[in-house]
């Protein structure tokens, strides 16, 4: 053997155990090309969760952590992060909103109960303010005795075709009220009776 074979074969066997180990390393070039893959990536995923956050603030009034959406993300297999999110946070959604309408009911019933109480109080007052104790609107006065205060209260001045004492009379003394179950016995007995 000769000097240039056994170089050859030491270079040859050489070769031979170094070739697997090399494939394990990567060249500066390789390494400087996945990191600049894994920058890009990261500023794709930033861009997409950034929005994500302001939004969480606003709705939940906390921080959101990415992680726990990239974990989700991993976990079940979504690759759209605004799709995750959603996912992540529907359940909470969903109880908010049906605290929100417990809430809008329990709201909604106090009102109408009190506007219930305002128009119960309202008809006692009516009630009360009545002579009779019955309701004062019945759709407007007595027929004759709203003629005959239209007719005395018209321009301000007695009419001349009343009597002298509804003429005078004031209202609420019952002169008109008088007068008129006056006429009405006349209607009906043709006389006065008193």
């Amino acid at each position: 053997m000769t000097w240039e074979d056994l170089q050859a074969k030491v270079k040859a066997e050489a070769e031979a155990a170094v070739a697997p180990k090399l494939g394990e390393y990567v060249t500066s070039k390789q390494h400087q090309e996945q990191i600049n893959a894994l920058a890009a990536g990261m500023e794709v995923m930033f861009s997409k969760t950034a929005p994500l956050l302001l939004k969480h603030q606003r709705e939940f009034n906390e921080d959101l952590d990415p992680q726990t959406v990239f974990k989700y993300m991993q976990e079940n297999r979504v690759n759209d992060p605004a799709e995750a999110y959603a996912r992540l946070v529907a359940p909470r959604r969903e109880e908010a909103a049906v605290a929100a309408k417990t809430v809008a009911d329990a709201k909604h019933a106090e009102e109408l109960t009190a506007a219930e109480k305002r128009g119960e109080e309202k008809a006692k007052q009516e009630l009360a303010m009545s002579a009779t104790g019955n309701p004062s609107d019945l759709g407007g006065p007595a027929p004759m005795m709203g003629h005959m205060d239209r007719l005395r209260m018209a321009d301000g001045k007695p009419s001349e075709g009343m009597p002298e004492n509804v003429q005078k009379a004031r209202l609420g003394d019952m002169t008109t009220a008088q007068e008129a179950l006056q006429d009405w016995r006349k209607s009906k007995t043709m006389s006065t009776v008193q």
